[in-house]
């Protein structure tokens, strides 16, 4: 559908008027995005996964953490269901592996 930036509550009822709701299973985030730092709202996001979810179907956030890394964002604690970082990058630190790591609420 793409990424327009509205409000969070016509967002939601956007994305329920387009007839694709149901098809949406998982939001995704990068925040701060690299390389342009932008920042997206942990918590919007996480009520907007809510509000499209329903009875049968949960729509779960997944928030990319490598830039800020552990120490400086919480994405559990605002609301995220999966916390993902690049363990090469930010872990590792001298490039010589390959990993990643993924946190859930």
């Amino acid at each position: 559908m793409g990424f327009y930036p509205w409000e969070q509550e016509e967002l939601a009822e956007r994305v329920k008027a387009s007839g694709k709701a149901e098809r949406v299973k998982m939001i995704y985030i990068e925040t701060p995005a690299n390389p342009t730092n932008t920042l997206i709202d942990i918590r919007a996001c996480a009520a907007l996964a809510q509000a499209l979810s329903t009875d049968e179907r949960r729509v779960l956030l997944a928030v990319d953490n490598t830039y800020m890394g552990p120490l400086w964002q919480h994405p559990l604690k605002l609301g995220a269901d999966l916390v993902l970082y690049s363990a090469t990058k930010y872990i590792g630190g001298h490039s010589d592996v390959i990993a990643g790591a993924c946190l859930g609420s």
